[in-house]
């Protein structure tokens, strides 16, 4: 059974071109482990970031590629935290009802 994440955040847009290098040096590094990767900005609030990963076979092994790239970013240097919770990135994980 496969499983998608979904990562929604808000970024700084001064720091928008130099964010877009992380997530694609972070996605690079996650491609073998999925099958399809997106990377979208919302059209009517463009701080607002979506990266998509679907079709993940390895949870475990994804989760740790994805927590030791994110380990050698600042985050903070880019993104802006949540009001509600403080965090910077928020994940949602699906199972596919294909």
């Amino acid at each position: 059974m496969s499983v998608d994440l979904y990562i929604y955040y808000q970024v700084d847009l001064t720091k928008l071109e130099k964010w877009d290098e992380e997530v694609r040096a972070l996605q690079n590094a996650l491609r073998g482990y999925c099958q399809q990767i997106g990377y979208a900005q919302k059209q009517d609030n463009p701080s607002t970031i979506m990266e998509t990963y679907q079709g993940i076979d390895d949870v475990e092994s994804f989760k740790q590629v994805l927590t030791a790239h994110l380990q050698k970013i600042t985050l903070a240097n880019y993104l802006i935290p949540s009001a509600k919770t403080n965090q910077f990135r928020h994940e949602e994980w699906f199972v596919s009802r294909d």
